[in-house]
């Protein structure tokens, strides 16, 4: 079924490659289990694998689908506009990616899917690496109102990028992200999210580079939100309706980080802002960036002023 360094169409509805250097299938429509099972049979090893699934209706990602597979350099999997009943099979301590390992990367993609019943993240625990690299797993335009606490089995806790956009996403189930240590990009833009605390994120964020919450709902964020982030360069926050900067938030974070999106906000500019005029901040130039062109959107006497204006004194409560 597969032909060394050729395509070749199986007798499902998909279209398969192999050559030491890369392999993998493209399909096209609805499969059956037998379609499944009959794939599962002809993967073989190679440097680069790679599986796309584009549109049709699907029961799920049965168990062992890329068993074959063994031990590969880089894995890319992609599934767009498709819709399951299960992303995978329910069955306990089973996983289509069970027996296979990879090198260097390891990419999921899922681009507007459709899941009827259940998305179980547990089998993607199995997605393994010989040294411990990081998984970046995609979903854009899926539907997914929560995300589920068992989020965080996916690679076993170890994920690099995790980004979720364009989703509907409301609400972020305990732990999902809490185990993801080695994240370095946490992306979320263009959701329902109305709150986010520290506990969604990970535990021990040493590596976080990136946190995106563009487009959002959020009118508040917690004290701690940013906290124990050492390496944090950028946070986005523009399409929010934030009235406030509090100090307790944002101050650990705003004179060393990209905070992109603050002219969006419609601040209220009292006493509560008073913090950023302090002797310390006035001649910070990534403060004075952080804060170019935002404008008082109240109280009434100070609307469309531009903040950089204003003296501390101007910043009554």
């Amino acid at each position: 079924i597969l032909k060394e360094q050729s395509e070749n169409q199986t007798s499902i509805p998909c279209s398969c490659f192999w050559s030491a250097e890369k392999c993998g299938c493209i399909c096209n429509g609805s499969l059956i289990y037998d379609d499944f099972q009959e794939l599962s049979r002809v993967f073989r090893p190679c440097s680069n694998f790679s599986f796309a699934i584009i549109g049709g209706q699907h029961f799920s990602l049965p168990p062992n689908l890329f068993s074959l597979i063994g031990k590969v350099q880089n894995i890319h999997m992609t599934i767009t506009n498709a819709t399951f009943d299960y992303l995978f099979d329910a069955t306990p301590h089973t996983s289509a990616f069970r027996g296979v390992s990879f090198e260097d990367t390891a990419s999921i993609e899922l681009l507007g899917v459709r899941v009827r019943r259940g998305w179980n993240w547990t089998p993607l625990e199995y997605l393994d690496s010989a040294k411990g690299t990081g998984v970046e797993i995609k979903l854009q335009g899926c539907g997914l109102r929560r995300l589920s606490s068992d989020f965080g089995k996916v690679a076993d806790g170890r994920v690099r990028t995790a980004s979720i956009s364009d989703s509907r996403l409301e609400m972020i189930g305990s732990g999902a992200f809490s185990s993801f240590n080695d994240l370095t990009h946490f992306i979320l833009p263009r959701n329902r999210l109305r709150s986010i605390k520290r506990t969604d994120l990970p535990m021990e964020p040493l590596n976080l580079v990136e946190i995106d919450l563009r487009n959002n709902q959020l009118q508040s964020l917690e004290a701690d939100l940013f906290s124990e982030m050492p390496s944090l360069q950028t946070i986005s926050l523009a399409g929010n309706p934030l009235r406030v900067l509090p100090e307790a938030t944002f101050s650990s974070v705003i004179g060393r980080a990209s905070l992109q999106g603050l002219s969006d906000f419609p601040l209220y500019c009292d006493c509560r802002l008073r913090w950023l005029k302090n002797s310390s901040f006035v001649h910070n130039d990534v403060i004075l960036n952080n804060l170019k062109g935002t404008v008082c959107k109240r109280p009434p006497y100070l609307r469309g002023t531009p903040f950089k204006d204003l003296s501390k004194e101007h910043l009554m409560c």
